[in-house]
């Protein structure tokens, strides 16, 4: 089942061709028994979105978020970057690209991360990813599991977007689907088989078993509650917070978003998702009601995270009490963006985690009592 959210009624090539290449790839699966928890996260249910630069289409493949696919249609594009972060304006004259697509090959190559890693592009408005669209023949090409980050001449970020799959291929490519399908299909099986049976499939089910939590217990597994100003100045920054936490398998979720009883006040709706998460974020960089969430959710003893520029927070009324007694909140001082930290304060949350759960079990008596196996 397919639908689509631009409203569009009309079906042109490329999500022809597209429907079928995802048609072809989830019949293998089934053909060949992979438990899909090990495919990349997108492949039970995509969101598509994709667009044109000349005579090219690029794609890029993310997970559905109400369980079937969806088809997001960009139309003409100046370069690949527009599509694969979702910019329509900003982009001047393309100077240069990153990435030189070879020209002597008309079957499918890819560029893979190393499992676990993920690769980070920094581009500014005049580069490209790749030259897709813009100097004549490229064979079809690949990419999964990179980072991508838009800075101005600054280097100040713009735009963060962690891309799971992302495709490049010429109009003349995807005019034929399945004419493609039989140049391609085998490189594209081998690809999933190699992510299916390898340590990517382990770190896939691992994210799978994180992104529906059922429960309390699982949600407190995967769920990070990111707070911060929502004003439009400040959107950069909780984005890239979400797209690198998503990267590192987390569940990452802006307080503004999420649901709330209708019996609840915001304070209550902050401490709820707070205490549901494994941790929360607190982007300081401009003054809003996450300074008094702050507050709420130190309350709660949830793990805080406070997340500032190196030039300082948007108020001195919170941010010392790392330096004092409260050990569940400490600070990460970032230069450019904010994702700039996200790894040293993951792990800090989950050692703090590891050992205060060792605390408690120790000091719960009857914790260490065994468990009936009825």
């Amino acid at each position: 089942m397919s639908n689509r959210p631009d409203g569009l009624g009309i079906i042109d090539p490329a999500e022809t061709a597209i429907q079928l290449l995802l048609e072809k790839l989830r019949s293998e699966a089934q053909r060949r028994n992979w438990i899909l928890s090990r495919l990349p996260p997108w492949f039970p249910a995509t969101r598509v979105r994709y667009g044109w630069v000349n005579d090219s289409v690029v794609a890029v493949f993310e997970p559905s978020r109400n369980n079937s696919d969806e088809y997001v249609a960009r139309g003409p594009v100046p370069c690949d970057t527009a599509v694969l972060l979702e910019r329509q304006a900003g982009f001047p004259t393309i100077e240069r690209v990153f990435l030189e697509l070879r020209s002597d090959l008309d079957s499918l190559i890819s560029a893979e991360a190393s499992p676990g890693k993920v690769p980070e592009f920094q581009l500014q408005a005049n580069v490209a990813l790749t030259n897709a669209g813009l100097a004549g023949h490229h064979g079809p090409f690949a990419v999964s599991d990179v980072m991508l980050k838009l800075v101005d001449d600054r280097d100040n970020v713009m735009t963060v977007r962690f891309i799971p799959y992302a495709f490049f291929a010429r109009n003349s490519d995807i005019t034929a689907p399945h004419r493609f399908w039989e140049r391609n299909g085998d490189y594209l099986v081998g690809y999933f088989q190699r992510v299916h049976d390898s340590v990517l499939g382990d770190i896939n089910e691992g994210k799978s078993a994180l992104a529906a939590p059922t429960s309390l217990a699982e949600s407190r597994k995967s769920n990070v509650l990111i707070l911060g100003s929502y004003a439009e100045a400040a959107r950069a920054g909780l984005e890239a917070l979400q797209h690198r936490l998503r990267a590192r398998g987390y569940n990452p979720l802006l307080l503004r978003e999420l649901a709330e009883e209708a019996q609840w006040t915001l304070p209550q709706k902050a401490r709820a998702w707070g205490v549901s998460s494994r941790f929360c974020v607190v982007l300081d960089d401009q003054p809003s009601g996450h300074i008094a969430e702050y507050e709420i959710l130190k309350a709660s003893q949830c793990i805080i995270a406070l997340v500032r520029p190196e030039t300082g927070g948007s108020t001195a009324m919170i941010g010392d009490d790392h330096l004092l007694d409260v050990t569940h909140v400490n600070m990460f001082k970032y230069k450019r963006s904010p994702d700039e930290v996200v790894d040293a304060m993951v792990k800090w949350a989950e050692n703090f985690i590891e050992t205060k759960a060792k605390a408690l079990d120790s000091a719960y008596t009857w914790r260490q009592e065994p468990r009936s196996s009825s």
